[in-house]
Order: structure tokens, then C-alpha cells, then sequence
């Protein structure tokens, strides 16, 4: 048996390459002897964005973005079996490129795949949606539309959209705002599902440094992973207002030798506290620490009130580590951070660890049902 698997494992993005190397590794280890490989289909205008994402001004190179690209861009290539490469960008060269492959499944996810972005051009569907003509069977593992900022560009192509979906062997997806999108549909056949890098160890795999069963400590370092910068700014004047911490912001610029892979994992296990508004560093931080691990919801970002990271942890019985945070109620935010660092202790963590494994369980249960038992 043949299997690809058709992600954003090209992206500068820790996520994006950490969900791939899982959803590969997961399916290599349940089909041992299968042939098993990332599509290696980096469509052009998405590499495009990339590259001119590493600008300043042209044409000076941000050397940081730079390097995160260049050493992130490493790992799929030492750490997965890829397929052959394409840039192609038109639709009809990719599903003749994948066709073109003889695999016998394709499974697309996990990811904000079906994701209506610039990154795609506006598309919808796009390649990622594994339309009709691509000609193996179709697996969606783990897939996302969130954040679903635009519904009405799904809903105009509805029959177009029910059509496709009609045709996979198995649908399951990540979060309730993907779930409620496809029942707009009319597509009813479909489950969620954990993101691959909660049903993988791949902090076992990687040999990566860990303190999530270590008793907690006293708060003396704390860990920022906002993408907003200005969100930043506001949330360590915070912090400086409340207590003496040392903070480390993981998206500011690094040394020249820095893995922006591993190095980075490795820096969880060292965080009292992770404050973040990145579903995925929300995941390292829960796996690989013993931190008070917050989540920050950015309503600018997420118009829709449940973005994936609330949606993530309200399914874990964890919403109350969710804070709301825009520019109007900063003084709410600062009063919940004072809150949950004065009750943050071993009992908490205790029982957010039961928390996140019973959750894990249940969803690795998921991923046999409704993937590995449907390919078999």
C-alpha cells in the first residue's frame, strides 16, 4: 500500500512541520508495511509568500526569518520520506502530479488546510480539498478551516463543496468550527478529532527535554509565544507590573546558531509560565512543560468567538486557562494573570495532566477508528 500525505509540511511554521512529522510517523507505525511519504507539492504562489515574508525592504533579507526558514525547511527533508517535488500552481497540474504518484490513499490534513487565505490565492477548493479527479482514496486526518473569518465563500460553493466531500472514504477534523461548517454543507459523515502532535510522542521520538511531571515552581520564568507583536509589548508591561520574571519571547530574533526545531522545543521544559497565542506552542508547552500554560484569544484575529486554541482546550475540561484579550481590557487581562498565577499549583497540574491524557486516549481511539480501521 502507498500513502501520501498532502500538508503544509513546507511552512516556516514549528506547527505546521510538527503536525506533519506526527501525522507521517502515526501512520508509519500503523501500517508497517506500507510505503509511506509526504507530497512534496509546494504550490508556487505559497512558496512565493514565503520567500518575500523573509523581507524587510526590498531588497534587504530579515537574517532571522531567514535562517528560521532555511533550518526549518531541513527537518522535513532528514526527519520524512518526501515524494518527488512540484511547484505547480494551477489545480489541474497538481492532481496530475499527484495522480501521477499511483498512491492508493491520499490523506490531506492535518492543519488549516481547507483554509480560505492569500497564501492559496482566495481559492476554494483548493488542491487540499482532494478533488474529484485525484483518483486515489481519500482520508482527511485532523482538518481545519479555523479561523473561519469569510463562511459565505464555503456556502456559495455548496453543492460544489457536498459533491467532494461525498467522495472520501473518511473525514476528521480538529475543531467544532470546521464540524459546524461541514454540517452547513450537508455533509453530515464526518468526526473530530485530536491534532496529530497531541497523538504522537513525538517529544519521546525526538528525545526532547521534559518537566510536564516535574512538581511545579516558584514563577521566576515565563515564556511568550504572541505572534502580535504589540499584544506582546502590552502583555510584559503586565507582567513587569506584577512580580520580577524573566521572560523569553520566542519570536524574537535568535543567535546565528539557534535551531529554530529543536533548540526551541527544548526551552519549554525551562517556563513557569507559556503564554501564547498559537495553537500549536499551546500543545509544546501542555506536552513538554510543567508551566502554567495560558492561552491568549485575539478577537481581531478570530472573529468568530471560538478560535481552535479555546476549542482545543474547552474539549479538554482546561477553558479556564483561556483568556480573552483586546487593547479595551487590558486591566481584565492583568487581573486574570494575577488570578491564575496565585492559583497555580501541584494539584492544578495534576489534574490538567489527567486532563490532557484521558483526552489523548480518547482521541488515539478516534484515529483507529475512523482512519486506520477504514485503510485496512
Amino acid at each position: 500500500m502507498k500513502i501520501g500525505i498532502l500538508t503544509f509540511h513546507y511552512s516556516s511554521n514549528q506547527g505546521s512541520i510538527m503536525q506533519a512529522f506526527c501525522s507521517y510517523n502515526l501512520l508509519r507505525e500503523a501500517f508497517p508495511g506500507a510505503q509511506v511519504e509526504i507530497i512534496n507539492l509546494v504550490p508556487a504562489t505559497r512558496e512565493l509568500n514565503e520567500i518575500l515574508f523573509l523581507k524587510k525592504k526590498f531588497p534587504i533579507i530579515n537574517v532571522n526569518k531567514f535562517l528560521r526558514y532555511v533550518r526549518l525547511r531541513r527537518f522535513p527533508r532528514k526527519h520524512m520520506d518526501l515524494s518527488k517535488r512540484s511547484y505547480a500552481d494551477r489545480l489541474e497540474k497538481q492532481v496530475k502530479f499527484i495522480n501521477k504518484q499511483n498512491y492508493d490513499f491520499v490523506i490531506t490534513g492535518s492543519d488549516t488546510i481547507w483554509f480560505y487565505s492569500k497564501w492559496l490565492r482566495y481559492r476554494i477548493p483548493t488542491v487540499y480539498f482532494l478533488p474529484s479527479k485525484i483518483r486515489a482514496k481519500k482520508i482527511a486526518f485532523a482538518a481545519s478551516v479555523d479561523p473561519l473569518n469569510n463562511p459565505e465563500v464555503y456556502l456559495d460553493k455548496k453543492e460544489e463543496l457536498k459533491s467532494i466531500f461525498q467522495q472520501y472514504d473518511s473525514i476528521t477534523v480538529r475543531d467544532k468550527t470546521t464540524d459546524d461548517l461541514l454540517n452547513d454543507l450537508g455533509c453530515s459523515a464526518h468526526q473530530l478529532i485530536a491534532d496529530p502532535s497531541l497523538l504522537y510522542d513525538f517529544e519521546k521520538k525526538l528525545n526532547l527535554q521534559r518537566s510536564n511531571e516535574k512538581a511545579v515552581r516558584p514563577i521566576r520564568k515565563i515564556g511568550l509565544g504572541i505572534a502580535d507583536k504589540k499584544l506582546t509589548q502590552e502583555i510584559i508591561k503586565i507582567l513587569d507590573g506584577i512580580g520580577d520574571y524573566e521572560i523569553f519571547d520566542l519570536f524574537a530574533p535568535m543567535a546565528l546558531g539557534y535551531d529554530h526545531f529543536v533548540d526551541e522545543l527544548n526551552l519549554y521544559h525551562t517556563f513557569d509560565v507559556f503564554i501564547g497565542d498559537r495553537f500549536h506552542r499551546t500543545i509544546f508547552s501542555l506536552k513538554l512543560s510543567n508551566a502554567l500554560t495560558l492561552y491568549i484569544e485575539n478577537p481581531s484575529y478570530n472573529k468568530l468567538s471560538n478560535s481552535k486554541g479555546r476549542d482545543l482546550l474547552s474539549r479538554m475540561g482546561l477553558q479556564q486557562y483561556v483568556l480573552v484579550c483586546t487593547s479595551n481590557e487590558l486591566k481584565v487581562l492583568e487581573k486574570s494573570l494575577r488570578e491564575r498565577f496565585e492559583t497555580w499549583s501541584n494539584d492544578e497540574l495534576k489534574n490538567r495532566n489527567e486532563l490532557v491524557s484521558t483526552f489523548v486516549s480518547e482521541n488515539q481511539g478516534n484515529f483507529q477508528r475512523f482512519i486506520c480501521d477504514v485503510m485496512r
